[in-house]
């Protein structure tokens, strides 16, 4: 496999699907084995050690797989050491326990200050630790990400189609909340959407908008 990706050193595109992970049959901390990726679909662990190589021009990142919270494992620590990601969507179990914390999403602004487009795949109950009910959590949830990532311009759940008209009540809610408690000072605009599982349309979206002193919402 390295000799194949040595022969083609141009891929900026790369998603593999296996029974391994790539970096099993592959040496991807090596300069000379992708230098040009940008978008990469894989593993955990394909991240971890794609963000050993110090050239890694890598911008776009499906993750599957994903064990939550980050604070268990390597992920942030890897994201950190790939300062260009610009977009990542995280594909989680929609039965995951172990959810979202308060450490998670400082991990995420802390490895990813560029963060523009987030995806999250989430349930009502994968926001832990977050205030005393599922509103509330979500409402934190949604400032720390909004204040914490000031490029951020998308952010994006994904909810089971069980859960999905709950989940949309109290994002709904949430968002009324958090608004009040975004970071002001600068002029951005960022859009909230919530999905079904894999649906490419929203079920429902937000539009938060600042320019020049003027808030500008809709749903």
């Amino acid at each position: 496999m390295d000799k194949f990706f040595m022969r083609h050193p141009d891929i900026e595109e790369l998603q593999y699907i296996g029974k391994s992970s790539l970096c099993s049959v592959c040496t991807l901390s090596s300069l000379e084995i992708l230098p040009n990726l940008i978008h990469y679909y894989s593993s955990n662990d394909d991240i971890v050690h794609l963000s050993n190589s110090s050239a890694q021009p890598l911008e776009d990142i499906v993750v599957k797989d994903t064990d939550l919270p980050w604070c268990r494992n390597s992920m942030h620590q890897a994201l950190a050491d790939l300062p260009h990601i610009k977009q990542l969507v995280l594909r989680n179990p929609f039965d995951m326990t172990s959810g979202y914390t308060i450490l998670c999403a400082v991990d995420l602004m802390r490895s990813c200050p560029s963060l523009a487009h987030l995806d999250l795949s989430v349930s009502v109950n994968s926001i832990v630790g977050i205030g005393v009910n599922p509103t509330t959590r979500l409402a934190l949830f949604f400032v720390l990400l909004v204040n914490g990532l000031p490029a951020l311009t998308h952010l994006v759940f994904r909810v089971d189609h069980q859960h999905i008209s709950h989940f949309k009540h109290v994002a709904s809610h949430a968002i009324a909340k958090a608004v009040h408690d975004f970071d002001h000072q600068f002029m951005r605009q960022i859009k909230f959407k919530l999905h079904f599982a894999h649906a490419s349309d929203p079920v429902w979206e937000f539009f938060y908008s600042r320019k020049e002193n003027k808030l500008e919402r809709r749903s």
